[in-house]
């Protein structure tokens, strides 16, 4: 099975459901009654994007309200329905190394294998390999894998600043838990570069869109 795309009637409605019935608990941080909400409504959809992406809804939930276990439970519903989508590898290996609090920690392996895998998924389907390797870069610092964030910001230059595929904007949140000399001062420089001409890009047009 490969993964559906949302269309925007389907995107759309989504955020309605959000902000109608979703939005008013969560700012209330009543998260259960929130996760108990999105369940059901997972459980009467049909189609299989729709279905996804109320998933990772409920993951989020499940985990705001600290039922990690539930929530981990849900990241494997979400690979069993589009085991192709590099998202729901992705979410796995965001829970591992969510464990994980010292570099050896044997969370971080499981979490290095599931971004691995969602790597190979998002280069094969040509979507959401930025926002892989984004977190396969927070995954290498807290491993202190300098070598593989240096693999992982290399492939990220790479990737067409503009390109026209789903994906997000580099980020740059892991450079700050750096140590000194991690990183070889070039392949940095040129990160910080594509990153001031991100925020150029995004001060002249607002957005990617």
């Amino acid at each position: 099975m490969t993964y559906d795309e949302l269309t925007n009637d389907e995107a759309n409605a989504i955020k309605a459901f959000w902000e109608q019935s979703i939005r008013p608990l969560t700012r209330s941080r009543n998260y259960g009654d929130a996760a108990s909400i999105v369940r059901a409504r997972v459980e009467s959809e049909t189609k299989v994007a729709v279905r996804a992406r109320l998933l990772q809804d409920l993951e989020v939930l499940l985990l705001m309200d600290g039922r990690e276990d539930e929530a981990l439970a849900v990241i494997h519903e979400h690979i069993d329905l589009e085991p192709d989508n590099p998202l729901s590898w992705c979410g796995l290996a965001s829970w591992h190394h969510s464990l994980g609090k010292s570099p050896n920690a044997p969370a971080l392996t499981s979490a290095l294998e599931a971004i691995d895998t969602a790597v190979e998924k998002a280069r094969r389907r040509r979507r959401w390999l930025r926002y892989c390797l984004n977190a396969r870069c927070r995954i290498a610092v807290t491993m202190q894998r300098y070598d593989l964030l240096a693999e992982s910001l290399r492939a990220i230059l790479e990737i067409p600043l503009r390109a026209n595929l789903p994906d997000i904007w580099l980020e740059d949140d892991f450079l700050r838990r750096l140590p000194d000399g991690a990183v070889e001062p070039d392949l940095l420089g040129a990160y910080r570069a594509a990153l001031d001409d991100q925020k150029a890009w995004l001060a002249k047009h607002g957005s990617w869109a």
